[in-house]
């Protein structure tokens, strides 16, 4: 029997005592930590001639309403809608909708997190807890300890796990692959200890998820944003590093792919998944996960590489399942900036779509930048007004739209918001990353994402009565 959609929203608003906004006594922990797992690239340096824009810099059309009113206010708390309720599973039977989190606090049963993921999403990536310095010592120990209790509070609770990530570049225990290197004395057995590294590793990773992590990012971040060799396709990160491989240790970086190969690379990766994966081969979905192939300033010139560096390294005898786009983006409150960005938001999926492969919206975040200037500096969360929140709701919605309307069905693996939640501290500290707000209330952006997701006509008239709310 049909129910009707807008009664049944307004009672569970009132009985609701699970999924409603929370209050502003239980604030993210000013502790929390979210270390990023994305850097700036140096050769995507702003050019010095770029100026920050004048703080009071607005176009023309905007300067006469500073402080827009908004509409008349939904005074009481969203009610019980639930994001991952929305999508229509027989249009799209392979999404998955996902969002990143720290380990600890998924698994502390206390935490917003932990009650609130489970009702919203389908699968989880692990902000640290699964990268390679989180689980090798310094001395090459391995302890899996947090990443066994993460899988299985997640298999507990009935949520998918996205594993993240078997090679990358940076968190890595530098000194100790080093020494693994250095014990060895032609360039043949240097590759071959880093080769038998990756397979202890690999093993390891695929022992204690035990198949149910059955999607990985195989390979994090392998593209730089420049091509110096002029071979149409961009170069690996490291790739100016010399050929003796006696190149400056930045921090915790270690770029495996100097010393086994930029077309040797992601095959070794992805082969030893495939050896050592405890599930159904079948299910096995392996991604190359990077950022800015939505990028403007090259005309999605790294999303182009992405995809012709997957057939070359197809060539050497791998198969790649998915590309992985990391959008950490801005909603530019100038119209033509934004709909510069739109564009290659849109050619990105156009070219992701022709590649054939799954594609997922890996690591999805969202700042906004007021002014005229492209390069302006991101907005904090808390200096925004009601009409620059709308317009970060609405890229929210373009997005997932475009996503739905671009990507065929068959190649949606999902889309993955890396916060869930704004917070002062850690990745673009103090930007209104979130759909939730520091103090757990949705925000016009958690709209926007449940407009983004809805394909029912009716249904969205009746959500239009949510216009004014703000939080």
């Amino acid at each position: 029997m049909k129910r009707k959609f807008l009664t049944g929203v307004l009672l569970m608003a009132l009985l609701s005592t699970g999924f409603v906004s929370c209050g502003d006594d239980d604030p993210t922990p000013d502790n929390q930590q979210e270390i990023p797992d994305i850097q700036n690239p140096d050769d995507q340096q702003k050019p010095d001639d770029q100026q920050k824009p004048d703080d009071q810099q607005k176009p023309d059309d905007e300067k006469k309403e500073e402080t827009p009113a908004k509409p008349a206010t939904v005074e009481t708390p969203i009610p019980a809608i639930n994001l991952k309720d929305m999508i229509n599973r027989e249009a799209h039977p392979n999404f998955l909708l996902a969002c990143g989190v720290e380990a600890w606090d998924f698994m502390n049963p206390n935490s917003k997190y932990a009650k609130l993921i489970p009702k919203n999403y389908d699968e989880i990536s692990a902000g640290n807890s699964m990268k390679y310095d989180q689980v090798v010592g310094r001395d090459g120990t391995i302890n899996v300890n947090t990443v066994k209790n993460f899988v299985e509070t997640a298999k507990s609770k009935g949520i998918h796990v996205y594993g993240h990530t078997l090679a990358w570049h940076s968190q890595q225990q530098v000194q100790y692959l080093l020494s693994l290197v250095n014990a060895k004395e032609t360039p043949e057995e240097k590759k071959q200890a880093l080769i038998d590294e990756l397979d202890r590793w690999i093993a390891a990773m695929m022992e204690v998820t035990d198949g149910y992590v059955y999607a990985w990012d195989a390979v994090n971040e392998p593209l730089s944003g420049a091509d110096s060799d002029g071979d149409g396709k961009f170069d690996l990160q490291g790739y100016t590093q010399s050929a003796d491989h006696n190149f400056n240790i930045e921090g915790n970086n270690f770029y495996w792919q100097h010393w086994l190969g930029h077309e040797d690379y992601i095959p070794i990766v992805i082969n030893l998944a495939r050896k050592h994966f405890k599930g159904n081969p079948e299910d096995l979905k392996l991604f190359v996960n990077d950022y800015n192939l939505e990028s403007f300033w090259d005309g999605n010139g790294k999303a182009k590489s992405m995809v012709k560096w997957i057939e070359t390294w197809e060539s050497k005898g791998c198969v790649v399942d998915g590309i992985g786009t990391q959008m950490h983006i801005s909603c530019y409150e100038n119209a033509q900036n934004e709909k510069t960005s739109r564009q290659h938001i849109t050619e990105m999926f156009k070219i992701l779509a022709a590649s054939g492969k799954l594609v997922r919206i890996s690591e999805l975040d969202m700042g906004f930048v007021a002014g005229s200037n492209i390069w302006g500096a991101g907005m904090k969360y808390d200096k925004l007004n009601y009409k620059q929140k709308k317009l970060m709701a609405d890229k929210y919605e373009f997005i997932y739209k475009e996503y739905f309307r671009i990507i065929p069905p068959e190649q949606q693996y999902g889309i993955c918001q890396w916060c869930i939640a704004d917070s002062p501290g850690g990745w673009r500290g103090g930007e209104p990353l979130g759909l939730w707000s520091n103090t757990w209330k949705q925000k016009p952006a958690y709209l926007g994402v449940l407009r983004g997701l809805c394909e029912d006509e009716e249904k969205m008239k009746e959500l239009e009565w949510l216009d004014g709310w703000d939080n």
